[in-house]
């Protein structure tokens, strides 16, 4: 597991934060000052873009999970996007898809776009939608 490189972009209310490598203990700390400012300012949707994270483990679970603790408390919203199957694997096996609404897209997540959904919070994960795993 290597090195992860962080892209964001702000959208109106919106803040999109695209990951690039593995979502692992090492990655976090390079994570971290990018998502503190974002929390901070208080965006109402911050938008995880996974499309380029191959894997995920228990600290990048972690992550995930605080960070929509924290939005969430700051009275914004942490969306996912676009996960690979196996981090879409770790996601569901861990519960972060019951907490935190995962899209199969950049622009579903943006949107709220309740067709683009792989998993909505505190429900079962819809059978109408096939997803990536």
């Amino acid at each position: 597991m290597g090195a992860v490189s962080v892209t964001v972009a702000s959208t109106g209310a919106a803040a999109v934060v695209a990951l690039r490598g593995d979502l692992a203990a090492a990655a976090v700390v390079q994570i971290e000052p990018y998502l503190a400012p974002l929390l901070s300012q208080r965006h109402p949707i911050l938008v995880v873009d996974l499309a380029q994270v191959p894997s995920c483990d228990e600290t990048g679970l972690l992550l995930l999970d605080v960070t929509a603790r924290v939005a969430t408390g700051g009275a914004g919203e942490l969306r996912l996007a676009a996960p690979q199957p196996g981090v879409c694997r770790a996601l569901r096996q861990a519960g972060i898809m019951r907490m935190i609404a995962t899209f199969s897209s950049v622009t579903g997540a943006l949107d709220g776009d309740a067709l683009d959904l792989l998993a909505t919070p505190h429900s079962p994960t819809r059978a109408a939608r096939t997803s990536p795993d």
